[in-house]
Parts: structure tokens; C-alpha cells; sequence
């Protein structure tokens, strides 16, 4: 009804999720060790920089993976909608 063409949000969502797939995958493929991070003997605030690192990774990720269902969401309603 006067909106965005089907085929035009579907090449855009399309390209979104190859973006963000992209993105995951590189992140994932990153070398990420604990020997990377400073070591504090004793920890001085609870947690190492690793086990900071490790979280804020994990967290980013699920991230990802989460707009990655999103944009995969729009994609099948696409599919499933009539031209």
C-alpha cells in the first residue's frame, strides 16, 4: 500500500544477514587466548581482564546472533508474502 516494494526489503534484508553472518563468523575466527590479556596476580577487582574479555565477547556475540534470528525473522515473512 504505497510502501517499500517486497523485492526492494527483501535485497535489503538479504544483505544484512550476509553483513552480520560476516560479521559473526569473523569474530568467532579470531585467536582469542588468555595470554593476550594482562594478568593481574591478584586480581585487583574480582576478575582478570581475561574474564572481562571473555564476558564482553560472549555478550557481543549473542548479540549478533540475536539480530542475526531478527533480520532471518523479516526474511521468512518476506518468503511467506505474496509479490
Amino acid at each position: 500500500m504505497g510502501g517499500t516494494s517486497r523485492d526492494l526489503l527483501l535485497k535489503g534484508y538479504l544483505a544484512a544477514r550476509d553483513a552480520v553472518a560476516d560479521a559473526l563468523a569473523a569474530s568467532e575466527a579470531i585467536e582469542f587466548h588468555p595470554r593476550d590479556y594482562p594478568r593481574d596476580y591478584p586480581p585487583l577487582t574480582g576478575s582478570s581482564a581475561w574474564d572481562k574479555a571473555s564476558v564482553e565477547r560472549t555478550c557481543h556475540e549473542k548479540n549478533l546472533k540475536n539480530f542475526l534470528d531478527h533480520l532471518n525473522d523479516h526474511i521468512e515473512s518476506l518468503y511467506e508474502t505474496a509479490n
